[in-house]
């Protein structure tokens, strides 16, 4: 075959056509590492078909709009590739397809590639009534005890699971992520009442340095090991401390996310700070 980018006078042939398919089916498929869509437009040919329009037309939506526009949010009517659907939705039993348009449709295959597990921002979550992509569920932990009787901690558990550990893969292939941010829900009564207060104040606010924010992403998720926990954040502040904890299942099909606040000093503190903490799923 040819080699990419192939020269005017090229036969385009179902080697160079599956080369292209084979990209978009891995990318959007069942697979391990796909978005998990069973429903995919694109074949691959065979030796003995011809390559039709339609076949063209299939590939270009699923490459194109499956892919592309997942990636990088671009309407796919304005961007730099929009000649290319237009000339593919144009196509006929008599049209020739030009060695141009597959050699841009593999630049576009290679980039989908190498971009696979990257989801445009606009495509997140987004609450209906407020706007908002941040989607706060788990509830709340209260101590109930002063600090310092007994224990000197709250530990919060919130359990995400998915149906089976490859629909786990598919939410993490497409781009999604797990995060965290800690709330005060308490009124400031007192002094320890205040310094955690301007503690998750000072956590909260490192966080929206997207550099420092909490992302327990496919990276993360595919690089633990199942049955084991990992440490992805540890804040402290004085005698004040946070530590996030993630465990991954045994069968892969869900995490807990731990949360432990908790308080090192020695005296005993007659005031008792109700505090929240909250997982997201995007």
């Amino acid at each position: 075959m040819p080699t990419f980018p192939f020269s005017t006078g090229t036969t385009i042939t179902n080697v160079a056509y599956n080369e292209l398919s084979d990209i978009v089916l891995e990318v959007i498929g069942i697979g391990e590492d796909g978005y998990g869509l069973y429903d995919a437009w694109t074949t691959p040919i065979t030796s003995s078909m011809p390559i039709r329009a339609r076949s063209w037309d299939n590939l270009i939506r699923d490459l194109i709009n499956n892919c592309y526009h997942h990636i990088t949010n671009i309407n796919t009517t304005t961007n730099s590739y929009a000649s290319v659907l237009n000339n593919i939705s144009t196509a006929t039993t008599s049209t020739t397809i030009s060695v141009d348009l597959h050699n841009r449709l593999k630049e576009v295959a290679d980039f989908v590639l190498a971009n696979r597990y990257t989801c445009a921002e606009e495509h997140y979550y987004q609450d209906p009534q407020t706007g908002a992509k941040i989607d706060f569920t788990g509830g709340v932990s209260q101590r109930t005890l002063p600090w310092g009787v007994t224990k000197r901690s709250i530990t919060h558990v919130t359990r995400v699971r998915w149906a089976n550990r490859l629909v786990a893969r598919y939410f993490f292939n497409t781009g999604g992520y797990l995060t965290w941010q800690p709330y005060y829900t308490d009124g400031v009564n007192d002094t320890i009442d205040q310094d955690w207060s301007n503690f998750i104040d000072l956590v909260r606010l490192q966080m929206e340095d997207p550099a420092q924010e909490i992302r327990y992403d496919r990276a993360a998720f595919v690089g633990q090991l199942a049955g084991t926990t990992s440490t992805v954040a540890n804040y402290t502040e004085g005698s004040l401390y946070m530590n996030v904890e993630v465990f991954k299942s045994s069968g892969a099909d869900y995490v807990d996310f731990t949360v432990t606040f908790g308080n090192n000093a020695t005296d005993l503190l007659v005031v008792t700070p109700s505090t929240g903490y909250w997982n997201e799923i995007v």
